[in-house]
């Protein structure tokens, strides 16, 4: 049983325990929250990927069609040299410290998956989601993790993407998938729809963008049953069961903002000597005339699984069937928790960033500012995208780094898409030259905030 490629103690279970409990006390008493988990690369990624090719090698032998799964199985391990060759992953001591806990707990309290090589990685993608890959592989998205509530809530998902791998639904799937698209029937469909050129568009888009939306699908049915295995394992542990109704109820209504304060324009773009103009706000009847989807960007895979009430119901008569466990507790440590949560706010603007979408990164950013608008940490990040967005604009490059109010968008996304493109690039300078006058006394120290501060007076005053 692997957690981690790079840490071979991790088999030694009591060892490990001692470890973890030191590590956390240790990483949570130290770290800030301007300490960034972005800077840290992840460590020895060769070993990483030749443990993971070993580990395939040994899966396939378990299979009859070891020709259906191979390309799978090598789809997987590039889908993962990818992440680690971009820093896609997070690396940092005090969340992988604090999964592992977690991972340890559930793998302890289940005998049937003390012998299974299992691993997981925390991957930036801001988009609310954590998948299988089908091989002991999980992914875990930032997004997800800031929108959670308690540490339960993240056991329980681990335990449900546990199960997912235990009853083996990524390969059977792969298996069965394989099988239809070799049917003589299957085959001449294909080669019919590739003799015309009807419905051929321009579909591709980069590798990095379509990371953001890499997940896991299966059916009704396998869902069911990696909630019913999911909750069994869950139940061994010291986790509450209930745990698991409320992160279903989450998942519910998980495209719904983490910040609910709409943007105050008037407040938090208004400056005394510059202004906020009403013109900025102006709607295009083009696009706002028509119905636009509520908060598409935080929508997640795991929302879009069928029939989530009827899941939460299946949980709720699960439970209420069971013995309760003595040992089971509400919570686990909520300042440990929130700690990671905070963290993983900031992570998430970064995130934006690194996918080259500066208008989200920018909007995430204020919508934070309005519950929390004196943090340090949101307005130095608030001033890095504002310089990054002065800096494509000027090159030309704007496209390319914020997107144009679309039908695709949330209403609340696209109003603020719309401010943007209303500005010019002058009053953009402006704009960002009195935010930084703005909170000049409180940042003065910080290198690159007065550099951008420097540079946007300059423009301004040529």
């Amino acid at each position: 049983m692997s957690y981690l490629f790079t840490d071979p103690l991790i088999k030694f279970k009591s060892i490990m325990k001692l470890l973890i409990v030191c590590l956390l006390i240790f990483s949570y008493t130290t770290t800030n929250a301007q300490d960034s988990w972005t800077t840290t690369i992840y460590p020895d990624t060769d070993t990483v990927l030749f443990d993971l090719e070993k580990d395939h090698s040994s899966q396939l032998k378990k299979y009859d069609n070891k020709r259906a799964l191979k390309k799978v199985y090598t789809q997987r391990k590039e889908y993962i040299k990818y992440l680690l060759n971009t820093k896609s992953i997070f690396y940092q001591d005090s969340l992988y410290g604090y999964i592992d806990f977690i991972f340890d707990q559930i793998v302890s309290s289940n005998a049937e998956l003390q012998d299974l090589e299992l691993r997981y990685f925390v991957s930036n993608s801001p988009i609310p989601n954590a998948s299988s890959l089908g091989d002991g592989t999980f992914i875990i998205n930032i997004g997800l993790i800031r929108k959670l509530v308690n540490e339960g809530q993240l056991a329980f998902i681990l335990c449900h993407e546990i199960s997912h791998y235990y009853l083996d639904h990524s390969n059977q799937s792969a298996l069965a998938e394989y099988e239809k698209t070799n049917t003589k029937e299957y085959r001449k469909e294909v080669k019919t729809i590739q003799k015309t050129d009807f419905g051929k568009a321009e579909l591709s888009k980069s590798f990095r963008k379509k990371n953001l939306y890499i997940k896991m699908s299966y059916s009704r049915q396998n869902e069911k049953e990696a909630d019913s295995l999911g909750l069994i394992f869950l139940y061994k542990t010291n986790y509450d069961m209930n745990q698991s109704v409320t992160c279903m109820n989450l998942l519910d209504s998980i495209d719904r903002y983490k910040y609910k304060n709409e943007i105050g324009y008037y407040k938090t773009l208004n400056f005394e000597k510059y202004p906020f103009k009403k013109r900025w706000l102006e709607e295009e009847s083009l696009i706002f005339g028509k119905k636009v989807e509520a908060n598409y960007w935080e929508r997640d895979s795991i929302k879009s699984h069928p029939d989530v009430k009827t899941r939460i119901t299946f949980l709720n008569n699960y439970i209420s069937r069971i013995q309760p466990n003595s040992n089971h507790t509400s919570m686990q440590d909520i300042k440990r928790f929130d700690r990671i949560k905070e963290q993983a706010d900031y992570e998430f603007i970064d995130s934006w960033i690194f996918y080259d979408d500066y208008g989200k990164a920018l909007f995430f950013a204020i919508k934070q500012l309005e519950s929390d608008p004196n943090n340090k940490v949101l307005l130095l990040k608030t001033s890095y995208i504002f310089k990054s967005i002065y800096d494509s604009q000027a090159d030309h490059l704007y496209s390319s780094y914020v997107e144009r109010p679309s039908l695709e968008n949330e209403a609340e996304y696209n109003y603020f898409l719309n401010f943007l493109d209303n500005i010019r690039l002058i009053e953009l300078a402006r704009i960002s030259y009195h935010f930084h006058l703005t909170h000049y006394e409180s940042l003065k120290n910080d290198e690159e905030f007065i550099n951008n501060y420097n540079f946007f007076k300059t423009i301004i005053r040529n």
